[in-house]
């Protein structure tokens, strides 16, 4: 929500110096109100479809419709002309979102129905079990997980983003995923993002070597002494099986879409190859919409989905859920109610007797004796409730 934390009066002129080549410069002006208000009109605008913007997706709208120029200068001066904004009550706390600096900590309920909730919204069965596909998703930049993150979710997939060329630790874990759905006799596909740039167009074809390295050690065997490694997974084997696919960035996508174009950076050591086949510009994930990066995540995933078997998936789990409803309300009687001494001369022992074997009504009129409690008028005879009980 919006929070007046500081007592801020923006200047009314904003005036910019920014760099355009290594010898010139030249200004950018605005007014306060004229940035404000454009921004505010994004900002309204993701809250209302429940997505949260990082500075830099923010700053693209902006670049993208052509109310702020694309130098690194203005970029700097909006991220901290949107950090007063919100500490002077202009914009939701809440709707710009900083992923590398937020707190976490174990998760808690008040009430064992609270956790019975949870369960019931996090219960998944293995929903890939039967494909003939395993995928995982992945993305260069932390700053897109709420708008990739939730397709993942839907479809049951695992997301990660790796903020530049990715960790040995980290890619021997994924490595080790990759191995078992192999074992699993899966065709596996990664799905990834990046920036479209020297770095990361290359880091597809990094991750792709990185992983490969390990199933050839693992399935292939550096040893070849080594009877117990299985020959006839050659590395032609693996090739056909595993792959890293570009599903953003790409060239196709930048001449689609038209997003703004940043300079390639000339000294990452990949440069030069990468200038040679697109020119001296680049251009950030980022900059694509929300919506569309969202929608060419879902198509790509779909093409290695079985839906009317992940469908089935959904239908159990729908069923094993009201089980979990119903085992809930259990404990909550448990909590609340105990047998009376009339109870316990039929012959019940539990909460769940009175459920399973008697009239199955506990909160209101019961059926097999047609008699109400005196205490509260509407609790089944064989029942009362627990001192201290809710």
């Amino acid at each position: 929500m919006k929070e007046l934390i500081r007592n801020w009066n923006p200047k009314q002129k904003i005036r910019i110096k920014y760099l355009i080549d290594k010898t010139h410069y030249a200004y950018w002006e605005t007014t306060a109100n004229e940035l404000y208000t454009h921004i505010s009109k994004f900002v309204d605008a993701y809250i209302k479809k429940d997505i949260k913007l990082s500075n830099r997706q923010l700053y693209y709208r902006l670049v993208g419709n052509n109310l702020i120029p694309n130098y690194i200068e203005i970029y700097k001066r909006v991220c901290k002309f949107l950090t007063d904004l919100k500490y002077g009550g202009y914009i939701d706390w809440d709707a710009i979102e900083d992923r590398g600096r937020v707190p976490k900590r174990e998760p808690q309920w008040d009430t064992i129905q609270d956790l019975i909730d949870s369960a019931v919204d996090s219960y998944r069965l293995p929903r890939w079990s039967d494909q003939e596909f395993y995928v995982e998703l992945y993305c260069e930049k932390e700053a897109m997980e709420s708008v990739l993150r939730p397709i993942a979710e839907k479809y049951h997939v695992y997301f990660g983003y790796n903020k530049g060329y990715t960790s040995s630790s980290t890619m021997y874990d994924t490595a080790k995923r990759v191995n078992k759905q192999l074992d699993n006799e899966k065709t596996v596909v990664l799905l990834y993002l990046g920036d479209h740039d020297p770095s990361g167009i290359d880091m597809v074809r990094d991750v792709e070597d990185r992983i490969k390295e390990f199933l050839i050690a693992w399935r292939y065997g550096l040893d070849d002494d080594d009877p117990d490694y299985p020959r006839w997974q050659t590395q032609e084997w693996i090739d056909d099986h595993f792959s890293v696919e570009h599903i953003a960035l790409t060239t196709e996508q930048v001449k689609k879409y038209n997003p703004p174009p940043n300079s390639a950076k000339v000294t990452d050591p990949r440069a030069k190859e990468y200038i040679a086949k697109h020119g001296n510009v680049s251009w950030e994930l980022d900059s694509l919409e929300p919506e569309v990066l969202m929608q060419l995540t879902e198509d790509a995933i779909l093409q290695y989905l079985d839906v009317d078997d992940y469908n089935a998936w959904l239908d159990k789990e729908e069923d094993d859920s009201k089980a979990l409803v119903e085992f809930g309300e259990l404990l909550k009687d448990d909590a609340t109610f105990e047998l009376t001494d009339k109870g316990k001369k039929m012959g019940l022992t539990s909460i769940r007797d009175i459920r399973t074997i008697h009239c199955g009504k506990v909160d209101n009129k019961c059926d097999c004796c047609n008699e109400v409690s005196e205490d509260d008028g509407k609790t089944c005879t064989l029942l009362k409730k627990k001192e201290g009980g809710s």
